[in-house]
């Protein structure tokens, strides 16, 4: 449950604002770039965080003969999806080439609270209260750090709160 809407479900105030993450996948008769690669935008411009080309991951993940490239965006605010693919096309053509115009668009898909927005003064306290009330805990990456770790950390912060209690 994204962070907002658990907040709404349990009565705890709500957390930090949220950050959207969008990712576009497109398909191509060649793939842009060979091997395990994740290509990071270090020049701060365009669209395009990240670029990994999925079927060098995995030759399943694309038909035969195609390659997959997943496109990590992290600003698509006010972008629809014609004009956030083109924007990206065109930060492509400038990282690969002509080839780019042969990408087909397979997909876009946003998510609203990919996580949340946690600037410096969201950080204090880091770790926050994961029981909230008699039998009610509450985990996520809205109770930490925004990642995958606050996530999981929470999650055994809530569990071992949970078998103190039940013990």
């Amino acid at each position: 449950t994204e962070g907002d809407v658990a907040a709404t479900l349990i009565d705890i105030p709500p957390p930090a604002r949220p950050r959207a993450a969008v990712t576009v996948y497109f398909t191509a008769p060649t793939p842009p770039r060979r091997g395990r690669t994740l290509m990071l935008n270090g020049d701060g411009t365009g669209p395009i965080n990240s670029l990994a080309v999925m079927s060098e991951l995995s030759d399943r993940l694309a038909p035969p003969g195609r390659a997959l490239m997943s496109v990590g965006i992290l600003d698509a605010d006010g972008l629809d999806d014609l004009t956030l693919t083109a924007a990206v096309r065109a930060q492509a053509r400038g990282w690969f080439g002509a080839q780019v115009d042969a990408w087909e668009r397979l997909r876009v898909d946003r998510i609203r609270w990919g996580q949340p927005d946690q600037r410096p003064e969201d950080l204090e306290p880091v770790a926050r209260e994961v029981r909230v009330g008699p039998g009610r805990y509450v985990a996520g990456d809205h109770r930490e750090t925004a990642s995958l770790h606050g996530a999981l950390s929470s999650g055994r912060r809530a569990a071992r709160a949970i078998l103190a209690t039940e013990s």
